[in-house]
């Protein structure tokens, strides 16, 4: 979401410095602009690393200001899934509604995301899969 505004090239070094103070600018967001540039039978998915009780409203938001087909929801508040873990728990956000995908491997997890996504690509496509 963010970058240093003035990268640097180098180390910084600690020496005489008691503080250091960096100036973030924000980074294109690709993900708005490749929904706001589809192609017919594109179905473009976001990932919202959010924290906390609000996580899915948050992706919710991000779904509808962006123009997404789905939103993949992470809650990065919790320390036992996610980074640094072997298994991870998400809700996928569509505008039919929000599907939760239990704790599991990660493989496990993007098995169902990528189930929800044909899913959405079958109901466009005017498929019925049983």
């Amino acid at each position: 979401d963010f970058r240093p505004a003035e990268p640097v090239a180098g180390k910084i070094k600690k020496d005489g410095l008691d503080r250091l103070a960096l100036e973030l600018e924000p980074t294109d967001d690709v993900v708005a602009r490749l929904a706001a540039g589809r192609r017919e039978g594109q179905t473009i998915v976001g990932l919202a690393a959010e924290h906390g009780e609000g996580a899915v409203a948050l992706g919710r938001g991000k779904l509808e200001r962006k123009g997404l087909d789905a939103v993949v929801v992470n809650d990065v508040a919790r320390s036992d899934i996610g980074f640094d873990s072997a298994s991870n728990e998400v809700t996928i956000v569509t505008a039919a509604g929000e599907s939760p995908v239990a704790r599991a491997s990660k493989a496990e997890v993007a098995r169902a995301v990528l189930d929800a996504v044909d899913g959405l690509r079958a109901r466009s496509a005017g498929r019925v899969d049983s």
